[in-house]
């Protein structure tokens, strides 16, 4: 039955099934043919550490963020990840940040004003942000954080 399908619909043809319409030949690869394989010369640098100074992030991919893909709905708008900032606990203390504080994350030319979430599961010396979240990180580099203070209204 499936055979019938195939040969009639050209969609099918020579896909899967009956090769009807091929050449009929296959081509040597390289190996086959005796070709001597190169992968190019290989350069090798010195690891170098990065300087500067704040606090270094590393731009994350995050399930359900806020790239082109995503359309404002209803269903999606509770889980989408949140504009914060996210490190190691010992990170933040180092830095005088607490659990939920909001603060001023500044880069060179820009600052933006975020939550912070802590999660003792990251590493000690990196925070993460995650991309397509408002923050324009788009590589891995230092930024400036400073803890936002709630004035009391009145």
């Amino acid at each position: 039955m499936i055979c019938s399908i195939v040969n009639n619909d050209l969609n099918f043809a020579g896909t899967s099934y009956q090769n009807e319409d091929g050449l009929g030949i296959q081509y040597p690869s390289a190996v086959e043919r005796g070709e001597e394989l190169s992968l190019g010369a290989l350069i090798v640098s010195d690891p170098t550490t990065e300087s500067g100074s704040g606090m270094f992030v590393v731009p994350v991919t995050a399930l359900y963020d806020r790239g082109q893909m995503m359309q404002d709905n209803q269903l999606l708008s509770q889980r989408l990840a949140k504009q914060a900032l996210i490190m190691h606990p010992q990170l933040a203390e180092s830095f005088g940040l607490h659990a939920e504080d909001r603060i001023l994350v500044s880069g060179q030319g820009w600052e933006l004003e975020s939550g912070l979430v802590l999660d003792e599961t990251l590493p000690l010396e990196v925070a993460l942000v995650s991309r397509s979240n408002g923050f324009p990180i788009h590589a891995p580099g230092f930024i400036q954080v400073q803890r936002l203070v709630l004035t009391p209204e009145g």
